[in-house]
C-alpha cells in the first residue's frame, strides 16, 4: 500500500497530521489555535533578573511567563567586558575549536547511540531543539565543550539587568516553570541547519556514516563559503543531495537570517521576531521525503502554504501535493478516527489476543504487556516470546503516536532463555528505527522489567487533548459512597463538638445524602441530641464526588435568644414604668408571641428557604429524581 501523509485541517481551531503506512497510523502530530507551539520561536527580549545563585537569568520576552536563560546559553557577544578581552575570548574559543576539527577523523564518524548513550545525556527532562534531533546533540556537545573556556566568568560580572538579548525557546513552557531559553540560534531548513553565531563551523551530521558521502559532503561544505561567525550542519537528508540542492537550502536559510536581523533592529524589546512554523512547514520539513507517495490536504489556505513551501525546498515534488476534495472527510475515508480515538484508551490490543496496558505517572510510564488469550503456541515459553515480540514493536509505534517520554518501564511476559530476553531487545531497538526522537534502552532484567528512554519532542496526546476530571481531580479513582457517608458525620460532629452553634447545614451529593438517611439515620439522631444540635442535610448537584460542606445556621442560632447571664444586684429597685396614655389614632400593638411560637416560626421559614433537614429529605430527594 502507498505511504501517505494526510492533513486534516478543515477546522481553523485544530490541524491533524497523520502518517499513513499500510493503512495504519505510524506518526500522529495536532496544533491547535489556542496552544500553538513556542518551541523553536524567536524573540527580542530583556533580562529582568539575574540570579547568581543559578548562574542565570530571567528574561522577559512576551511569553505568559519569564523564561529561563542559562549563562551556558549566553553567547559571549552578550558579556559587559571590555573590548579587547572580548576578542581575545572568541578568537581563543573559535581556534580551540579548529583544532579539534582537524583533528577529527572523517573516516569514524561517531555512530547515533540508540539503545546507550553517555552517562551525562539528559533523558527524562530534555527537549528537541529547533533543529532536527539528530543533529541536536552536536549541537549541545559543542555547547559544553565551549563553556571550559569562559567559565572563569560568572553571570553576575558580566550579565546585568535590562540586557536586551535575541533569545530561541529550546523548551515549552510546562506547568510553573517557564520556557527555556538559549541566545544560539539554529535555524532548520530540508537538508542543512544553520547556526548564524555559533562558535564553531559545525560538520556532517555524526548519523551519516558511508565514508565516501561524508568526504563528498566536506568538499561541499567548504565550496559553500560559509563566513566564519556562522555554522552548518548537513542533515542526515542530505546525504546523497546534490551540491546544488545544498547550496539552494543553505542560500534559503542565510536569506531567513538576513530577514530576523532586519526585523530585530526595527523592534523594541520584547518582540516577536520569528516563528519557527507552523504545524504544515513542519510536516512538510521533517515528516516529508522521498517514500512518501502522496501529501493529502483538506483545507484551501493549508494546502496552499504546503505547495508554496514545497517549491522552496523541494520543487521536484511538487506535483506530490494534492488538495482533498471528496465530499466524505480524509479522516474518515481512510479509517483514522477510529485509530485517533484509541490513544485515549490505555489498553492497546494486539493481534495474536494480548494487550499493552499504557499508564504514564508523575516518576514515569508504565507498559504492561499481557498475554491475554494468545494461546496459539505449543509452550508457555514460546507464547511469552511471540507476545513479547509483537508487544515490542507495538510499544514503540505507540510511543511515537502518543508522544511519551521520559523514563519508560516494560513489564515484559516472563521469560527463561537469555537468548529469548535478548531477541526481544534487539526487535525493540529495530522498531525504533525510524524514530525521530533520541532513545535510550537497557537489558530485561531479572524481573522481566526493561528500562529505556524517550526524549521528549512535544507535549503528550493526553497532555494537549484531555483536562484533569472535575470528579476525582485526577486522582482515577473515588471514595465509596459508604466510605463518604462515615467521613461527613465524623467531619459534622467534629465540628459541632468545637462551637456553640445551635444548627448545621451540610451539603453532599444525592447519593452521599441518601445512604446517611437510609443507613446513618441513628448516628445523625445521636450526634443531635449528645450536642443539643440540628442537622439539616441538602444535595449539592455542583459538589464532587469526595467533596461536601458544612456550613453555621446563624439565623437558625439568633432566632434562640439565650438567658440573661448578666449579676443581679439585689440593692437596686426596679424601675416603674408608667403605663402609656391611650391613643384612639393609634393603631393597637399585635399580640406578642410566646418564645415557643417565635422558634417554631422561623424553623419553617428556614424550612421554606431550601434547607432539607433530615425528616423531609425523602420527598426532596424523590422531587428530584422524578423530575
Amino acid at each position: 500500500m502507498p505511504k501517505r501523509i494526510l492533513v486534516d485541517a478543515t477546522h481553523v481551531e485544530e490541524t491533524r497530521v497523520v502518517v499513513l503506512e499500510n493503512g495504519r497510523v505510524a506518526e500522529y502530530d495536532s496544533e491547535t489555535s489556542v496552544k500553538k507551539q513556542l518551541k523553536g520561536n524567536i524573540y527580542l527580549a530583556k533580562i529582568t533578573r539575574v540570579e547568581p545563585s543559578l548562574q542565570s537569568a530571567f528574561v522577559e520576552y512576551g511569553g505568559d511567563k519569564h523564561g529561563f536563560l542559562p549563562f551556558s546559553e549566553i553567547h559571549p557577544d552578550y558579556y559587559d567586558i571590555p573590548v579587547a578581552d572580548k576578542k581575545a575570548l572568541l578568537e581563543s574559543i573559535r581556534s580551540s575549536n579548529s583544532n579539534e576539527e582537524e583533528s577529527e577523523d572523517d573516516d569514524e564518524p561517531v555512530k547515533a547511540a540508540k539503545s546507550g548513550g553517555s552517562g551525562n545525556e539528559e533523558s527524562s527532562e530534555s527537549e528537541v531543539d529547533v533543529v532536527a534531533v539528530e543533529e541536536e546533540q552536536e549541537i549541545k556537545d559543542d555547547k559544553k565543550h565551549d563553556e571550559n573556556l569562559y567559565r572563569k566568568y560568572k553571570i553576575q560580572e558580566v550579565i546585568k539587568r535590562n540586557k536586551i538579548v535575541l533569545v530561541q525557546v529550546e523548551k515549552e513552557e510546562r506547568g510553573n516553570k517557564g520556557a527555556s531559553l538559549t541566545t544560539f540560534i539554529s535555524l532548520a531548513g530540508r537538508y542543512c541547519v544553520l547556526m548564524p553565531n555559533s562558535l564553531r563551523r559545525g560538520g556532517v551530521s555524526r548519523r551519516i556514516e558511508n565514508r565516501e558521502d561524508r568526504k563528498r559532503l566536506k568538499s561541499v561544505l567548504k565550496n559553500l563559503n560559509i563566513p566564519v561567525e556562522k555554522g552548518l550542519i548537513i542533515r542526515t537528508a542530505g546525504a546523497k543531495r546534490a551540491e546544488d540542492e545544498l547550496r539552494g537550502d543553505y542560500n534559503y536559510l542565510a536569506g531567513l537570517w538576513n530577514g530576523i536581523i532586519e526585523k530585530t533592529k526595527q523592534s523594541n524589546a520584547p518582540a516577536f521576531i520569528h516563528a519557527e512554523g507552523d504545524i504544515i512547514k513542519r510536516t512538510m520539513r521533517d515528516l516529508y521525503n522521498e517514500k512518501i507517495d502522496e501529501v493529502l490536504i483538506e483545507g484551501k489556505e493549508a494546502f496552499e502554504t504546503a505547495k508554496d513551501f514545497i517549491k522552496v525546498v523541494m520543487s521536484g515534488h511538487a506535483s506530490r501535493v494534492k488538495q482533498y476534495k471528496n465530499k466524505v472527510p480524509v479522516f474518515t475515508r481512510y479509517k483514522v478516527e477510529e485509530q485517533i480515538a484509541a490513544l485515549y484508551n490505555p489498553e492497546v490490543p494486539l493481534d495474536s489476543g494480548g494487550a499493552l496496558v499504557i499508564n504514564p505517572t508523575e516518576a514515569l510510564i508504565s507498559i504492561d504487556v499481557n498475554s491475554g488469550r494468545s494461546t496459539g503456541q505449543r509452550s508457555v515459553e514460546e507464547t511469552a516470546v511471540s507476545t513479547n515480540i509483537e508487544a515490542a514493536r507495538e510499544v514503540a509505534r505507540q510511543l511515537r503516536l502518543r508522544d511519551l517520554s521520559g523514563l519508560i518501564v516494560i513489564d515484559f511476559i516472563d521469560m527463561l532463555d537469555l537468548r529469548n530476553k535478548k531477541t526481544v531487545e534487539k526487535v525493540l531497538r529495530d522498531a525504533f528505527e525510524d524514530d525521530r526522537a533520541r532513545i535510550q534502552i537497557g537489558r530485561i532484567s531479572t524481573f522481566g522489567l526493561l528500562e529505556m528512554s524517550r526524549q521528549r519532542m512535544a507535549s503528550s496526546f493526553l497532555e494537549v487533548n484531555t483536562m484533569v476530571c472535575p470528579t476525582c481531580v485526577g486522582a482515577g479513582v473515588v471514595k465509596a459512597t459508604e466510605s463518604n457517608a462515615v467521613t461527613v458525620l465524623r467531619a459534622v460532629e467534629n465540628d459541632v463538638s468545637r462551637s456553640k452553634c445551635k444548627a448545621v447545614g451540610v451539603y453532599v451529593t444525592q447519593d452521599v445524602a441518601l445512604y446517611i438517611l437510609n443507613n446513618k439515620r441513628e448516628p445523625l439522631s445521636k450526634i443531635e441530641n449528645k450536642y443539643n444540635v440540628k442537622v439539616f442535610l441538602n444535595v449539592d448537584d455542583t459538589a464532587g464526588a469526595n467533596s461536601f460542606y458544612i456550613e453555621k445556621m446563624k439565623g437558625y442560632e439568633d432566632s434562640v435568644p439565650e438567658a440573661d447571664t448578666r449579676p443581679v444586684n439585689k440593692q437596686e429597685k426596679p424601675k416603674k414604668i408608667s403605663e402609656p396614655q391611650e391613643d384612639n389614632n393609634v393603631e393597637p400593638f399585635p399580640e406578642k408571641k410566646s418564645r415557643r411560637e417565635t422558634k417554631r416560626e422561623e424553623i419553617q421559614e428556614k424550612k421554606e428557604a431550601r434547607i432539607v433537614g433530615a425528616d423531609n429529605i425523602f420527598e426532596g430527594l424523590w422531587k428530584k429524581i422524578v423530575e
